[in-house]
C-alpha cells in the first residue's frame, strides 16, 4: 500500500521512472552515508563559528576581547598560515588567539606550542601580549589549562 501510495505521489507523468519504496530506500542510505562522512566536516565549521562568538565582547581571564574572527595569511613569501579565532582585547594591549578542534585526543601541549608559533608571526601580534587557547570537543591528552570544553563555553553564550 505505501509503494502504492509513494509511486503515485511522487512519479507524476514521469512513468517511465517510477518513484518506489526501494528507490526511497536506498536514496535514504546514499544521504545517510553522506552525512555521516561528513558530519564532523561539517560540525567543525558551526564548531568554530561557536568558538568565535564565545570569545566576542566577552571577559575571558579578566580580559573582554572585541569582535573575534578567523584569520589568514602569507606571513612570509614561502609561508602562510590560519587561525581558527583571532580577538583583540577592547583595552588594544592583548591579542586572543585561539585554535578550534572538533576530534578526539588532541594533545594539547603540541596544539598550545604550534598555536604560539603561528601567533608570533602574525605582523600585527608585535605590540601585543599574546594568549593562546584551545577549544576542544573532547578533555585533551596533557595540560587542561587553556583549553575551554563545551561546558566551559555555555557561560559565556
Amino acid at each position: 500500500m505505501l509503494t502504492g501510495f509513494i509511486e503515485n505521489r511522487f512519479a507524476g507523468k514521469d512513468r517511465e521512472k517510477p518513484f518506489t519504496l526501494k528507490w526511497v530506500f536506498y536514496r535514504g542510505l546514499t544521504i545517510l552515508s553522506n552525512l555521516d562522512n561528513h558530519f564532523s566536516g561539517y560540525a567543525g565549521d558551526y564548531w568554530e563559528q561557536f568558538c568565535r562568538e564565545t570569545v566576542s565582547g566577552n571577559e575571558i581571564d579578566g580580559i573582554t576581547y572585541g569582535m573575534a574572527r578567523r584569520w589568514w595569511g602569507n606571513i612570509s613569501k614561502d609561508e602562510r598560515i590560519e587561525l581558527d579565532v583571532v580577538a583583540e582585547s577592547l583595552d588594544k594591549k592583548y591579542l586572543l588567539v585561539a585554535e578550534c578542534k572538533w576530534t578526539t585526543k588532541e594533545r594539547s601541549d603540541r596544539l598550545l606550542l604550534e598555536l604560539r608559533d603561528k601567533a608570533e608571526k602574525l605582523p600585527f601580534a608585535k605590540k601585543h601580549i599574546i594568549i593562546t587557547k584551545l577549544f576542544l570537543k573532547n578533555p585533551p591528552i596533557g595540560t587542561q589549562e587553556n583549553v575551554f570544553l563545551p561546558d566551559d563555553m555555555i557561560k559565556y553564550q
